[in-house]
Parts: structure tokens; C-alpha cells; sequence
């Protein structure tokens, strides 16, 4: 497999995002005037820069190899995610009696199980926890509703790409458009609903990283000049 190019700008991006939601939930103010109200944004930010980190490997090893291993993907990502999860639920459980009764730890546990499973934004959508309500302030994990979201679009969508990259590669671009667009619509569809499925659930959010899918794939490359896709980029970080 070849070698990815460190991109400076991605992790530039990250950090954007990253600032936008700790300010938009330090709830910080001037005269008044809530500081980032769509700081959460960067939370949909990061989906679509995991779908074209993602998309973005798997295309070069197939494209490079004319194979793609499925097992040794699941392999890298669970190194790479799975140290930093066990680390931040330890440190979670080692400060959670000061600051849990313990009705509190007996639900961290089973949050933190469920995110191990990666399947924490499916709990919290059965424990019907709304994300922002003050009772989230007890949940400690309820942050990792998004990486349950990532990591199922990691399991499902590489077997998808595979079919696609087999069968059907000159199509892949418009079979990604027209899944990303099922999603959006999806997402549209339910989004007024209180039940929180718009919010938590991998469906309606899949459009954003398949976004960043057709961003590898080159699908907006070559729309309009550069001086025009160079204003997207700052009307976009406005």
C-alpha cells in the first residue's frame, strides 16, 4: 500500500472544529452575544474529514494494490482508536465517586460498555438522553455517541466500497452521490422528530461522511476555478 501525504491543513481543520465545540459548550458570552452558537458544527465537521481520511485510504489501496484487506482495516482502527477510548474511561471511573452517586457509576458502566461496543449513541437513544439537557452533565461518556456513529460507518461502509470497487468502480462517484443524498434525505425527514434519532443514529448522519467520501474521490475538483473553490473554503469556515 502506498504511503499517505501528511496534510497540514487537515489538522488545521481539526483544530477549528475542535475549539468551535468547547467554546460553543464553555457557553462563553460578549455583551451578552453567545460566542460560536454553531460550534456544534464541528462536530459534523470532523464526520466529514474522517469519511475522506477514511474513503481516502481505502481508494489508494485498492486503487494502488487492486486489493483491499477488510480485516486489516478493522485491524488499524482499532489500534488507533481503541488505547485512547480505554484511556479516557479509566480516567472517567478513577474520578467518578467524587462526583457520581452511586445510581451515576452503575449508569457510567453501562455507558462505558456500550462504548466499547461502539454502540453508545444507540443507548443513549433507548435512554432517550437528550444531548445539551442539563441531566447530560451527569453523563460522562455521553460524548462518545459520535465515535459509535464513526466506527459504524467504518464497519458497514469499507464492505459497501468493496462491492462498489469490484462491480461497479466506473459508477462509484454516483453510487456514493445517491447514497449520500438517501441519507441527507433521511436526515431532512426526521430531523423535527424529539426522539433523537436525526441526531444519534448513523443513517441520518451517514450524508456527512459520505461527503468527505466523494471530497477523495475528487468529485468537486474540478467545479468552477480555483479563486471559486478557494471562497467555498472560507465561506464554509464562516
Amino acid at each position: 500500500m502506498s504511503k499517505t501525504t501528511y496534510r497540514p491543513e487537515i489538522d488545521g481543520l481539526r483544530a477549528i472544529a475542535v475549539l468551535s465545540v468547547l467554546v460553543y459548550h464553555l457557553n462563553l458570552s460578549i455583551f451578552d452575544a453567545k460566542l460560536l452558537q454553531g460550534g456544534f458544527l464541528g462536530v459534523d465537521v470532523f464526520f466529514v474529514i474522517s469519511g475522506f481520511l477514511i474513503f481516502g485510504l481505502i481508494r489508494l489501496e485498492f486503487d494502488h494494490t487492486g486489493r483491499f484487506s477488510v480485516l486489516g482495516f478493522y485491524e488499524r482502527r482499532a489500534r488507533r482508536l481503541l488505547p485512547a477510548l480505554f484511556v479516557v474511561i479509566a480516567a472517567t471511573f478513577a474520578v467518578s465517586g467524587y462526583f457520581l452517586v452511586p445510581s451515576g457509576i452503575e449508569q457510567l458502566a453501562t455507558s462505558a460498555m456500550a462504548s466499547i461496543v461502539f454502540a453508545s449513541n444507540i443507548y443513549w437513544l433507548a435512554e432517550s438522553q437528550t444531548y445539551g439537557a442539563a441531566s447530560g452533565l451527569l453523563q460522562p461518556l455521553l460524548h462518545t455517541w459520535s465515535l459509535a456513529v464513526e466506527e459504524q460507518f467504518y464497519i458497514v461502509f469499507p464492505l459497501a466500497l468493496l462491492g462498489i470497487a469490484l462491480f461497479a468502480r466506473r459508477w462509484r462517484v454516483a453510487l456514493v452521490t445517491l447514497l449520500a443524498l438517501g441519507s441527507l434525505g433521511w436526515a431532512i425527514a426526521t430531523q423535527g422528530k424529539a426522539d433523537g434519532f436525526a441526531f444519534y443514529m448513523l443513517l441520518p448522519r451517514a450524508w456527512e461522511l459520505l461527503a468527505g467520501s466523494l471530497l477523495a474521490l475528487g468529485a468537486v475538483r474540478t467545479i468552477g476555478s480555483r479563486p471559486f473553490r478557494e471562497a467555498l473554503s472560507w465561506l464554509g469556515i464562516a
